[in-house]
């Protein structure tokens, strides 16, 4: 495998549809014959009892894996019962979290890989702290990997696009696309203008993807958002 065909999903908060649009890109990749590695490597709000459900579940049933508590620490070492940013939640629970072991944790499975393509999935936005000055910016350059930033439609998110666009270009992290989520809050109307206002404000030339709640639109969108990685990534080899 081209070892750089590795790409994080992000967001411009929590709550957004990360691990929703993530197991779309694995199922259509797969069906597509490729094989795919993914990680979810840091997890707040982890019930033992209910471990089918978690996120981490979910890429693990996307990918065609079986869910199991030890295959679940697979893809997600860092598991936090707390519901809330990851350096209070290890805080809280007295365990260990540095930004040099989740680097080097992702680093390492990056390296390893054999497979066609590799995603990680990120946790909150991409300003969440990992470690004092350290967040998920700083990771996604010292791993070298490309973003889909995935935003959602609500009053504000064009402002919270653009400023978390301007924090990737300023560290010089590529950005395959930005997917517009439509949501179950958000009307259509409201999604639309959204969307228009979006594309006339990011000033260099990003795709912009829009991700419907209708299935049979969906369906569509998801196969032009993995499109967008594929060619990214032909591109680069």
């Amino acid at each position: 495998m081209n070892k750089k065909n590795a790409f994080f999903i992000t967001s411009t908060g929590t709550e957004l549809g990360k691990t929703f649009l993530s197991e779309k890109i694995i199922k259509e990749l797969v069906s597509r014959g490729f094989s795919i590695d993914c990680y979810k490597p840091i997890l707040s709000g982890f019930n033992k009892k209910n471990y089918e459900t978690c996120d981490s579940a979910k890429l693990l049933k996307a990918s065609k894996k079986k869910v199991t508590i030890a295959n679940i620490k697979k893809i997600t070492p860092w598991l936090f019962k707390m519901p809330v940013a990851p350096t209070i939640a290890a805080e809280h629970e007295r365990k260990q979290f540095t930004y040099q072991n989740i680097k080097s944790w992702c680093l390492k499975k990056k390296q390893s890989s054999h497979s066609n393509f590799m995603l990680f999935e990120g946790a909150g936005g991409i300003m969440v702290p990992i470690e004092r000055y350290k967040t998920f910016v700083d990771l996604f350059k010292d791993i070298n990997v490309p973003v889909i930033l995935l935003v959602g439609s609500y009053l504000g998110t064009v402002s919270h696009t653009l400023s978390a666009v301007d924090n990737l270009n300023q560290r010089k992290i590529k950005i395959i696309n930005i997917v517009l989520n439509e949501g179950y809050k958000s009307g259509k109307k409201t999604f639309s203008q959204n969307l228009k206002l979006l594309k006339s404000s990011i000033k260099q030339k990003t795709i912009i993807r829009s991700l419907s709640t209708n299935p049979g639109e969906s369906s569509n969108q998801v196969k032009l958002i993995t499109n967008d990685i594929i060619k990214y990534f032909v591109k680069m080899a």
